[in-house]
């Protein structure tokens, strides 16, 4: 497929792209000068956002005045995000759009209850001026994943129960019941709905083995909560920290189990 250079995409995806931006990037005439057309104003944002690269190098590239090229990007950027938002950064709020979610995750990682992944993202921005050091999206850079996930708005509506996120359904050939499930790696904590790696120290294909078959937790099996373990974590009797360990013990016991795949063992030696 042709693929432009200047910003790695596709011909038919930035034709794509234009079809939707067009109707809010486009210009107008005058009797003074021709109007930058949608199609160089998307090409100028799109480079900017896939390469990085400055203001005044895409002036010189483009032949755009560089304070025309520090509107175009706003302007193109929150068309982009109008157009796209309503499927792309679509939020499930009914229990089947989320079964959904985690019927498609399954057969693409063969992971059952598992809603979404989760990692952190820095992005370098320019703050406005004479905003100091309080100028920041989301958090300070300088915080972890796991203290910027603490105010994440994400993390209050699940310790709030307010994603409609179904109740916990049966792991695949077993019995074994467990919540549904966002996987992320060791600097996020570990909780209800948040599953994350066993800490790696001193782990190797035997221990694994040994703590499966012979120091399996068994306090806290869904069974002994009835219909009270479907609700959030905090409402839960129990321990929520020993709670969250007995669910990820069960995902490990599922995973070196029945639902093991092929290259699993190889993949936790490369780690």
């Amino acid at each position: 497929m042709a693929k432009n250079e200047h910003h790695h995409l596709i011909f038919t995806s930035f034709e794509y792209l234009l079809s939707l931006v067009s109707p809010y990037i486009s210009g107008r005439d005058t009797n003074m000068r021709i109007a930058i057309t949608a199609g160089e104003k998307l090409s100028v944002a799109l480079r900017y956002i896939a390469s990085g690269e400055t203001q005044s190098s895409l002036s010189f590239q483009f032949r755009i005045a560089q304070n025309t090229i520090s509107g175009i990007i706003k302007l193109v950027c929150n068309a982009l995000v109008e157009v796209l938002s309503r499927n792309h950064l679509h939020v499930p709020s009914t229990k089947t759009e989320w079964e959904a979610v985690s019927a498609y995750f399954y057969t693409m990682w063969q992971f059952p209850q598992c809603i979404g992944a989760l990692d952190g993202k820095h992005i370098k921005i320019s703050p406005p001026p004479n905003s100091g050091s309080l100028y920041y999206v989301g958090t300070n850079g300088r915080i972890s994943d796991g203290g910027v996930w603490g105010k994440c708005k994400l993390k209050s509506a699940l310790d709030k129960n307010a994603l409609n996120i179904p109740v916990a359904n049966t792991l695949p050939l077993t019995k074994t019941k467990v919540p549904y499930v966002i996987v992320a790696d060791d600097a996020f904590p570990l909780s209800f709905n948040l599953m994350k790696p066993y800490p790696g120290r001193g782990l190797n294909e035997d221990i694994d083995v040994e703590l499966i078959e012979n120091k399996e937790i068994q306090r806290g099996d869904w069974r002994h909560y009835a219909s009270e373990a479907f609700v959030p974590l905090l409402k839960i009797n129990g321990n929520p920290g020993q709670i969250a360990k007995d669910i990820r013990q069960k995902f490990c016991t599922y995973f070196n189990g029945v639902g093991a795949v092929k290259w699993q063992n190889d993949m936790c030696l490369l780690h």
